[in-house]
């Protein structure tokens, strides 16, 4: 996706106050008030990816699992500072504090 996904998806037009975690964003009722194109994380159209129903069902069962055993939090609180390369991947690394539940 890199930085054309990291882009549209921080179009205020579709996403107000992009870096908060919303996750109401993606309920049906946001969803179709959306223009069809705002939200492309598995591409669109004929060069979407084969693999996305795989890929969000088994992305929702590692979490469940994981969440389950163990908490994460950044070592620093908050969120880490990113920069957008070919994908967006946390500037200085991403140290987490592991604690069992």
């Amino acid at each position: 996706m890199g930085f054309v996904g990291w882009t549209i998806h921080r179009d205020p037009r579709h996403w107000p106050n992009p870096d908060a975690f919303e996750p109401e964003r993606h309920s049906a009722e946001n969803r179709r008030d959306r223009a069809k194109c705002a939200f492309i994380a598995f591409g669109y159209g004929q060069r979407r990816c084969l693999g996305e129903r795989v890929g969000r069902m088994e992305g929702m069962l590692m979490l469940a699992l994981v969440s389950q055993k163990l908490k994460l939090n950044h070592v620093d609180g908050g969120l880490p500072t990113h920069k957008v390369v070919q994908s967006i991947k946390p500037a200085d690394g991403m140290p987490m504090r592991i604690e069992c539940r």
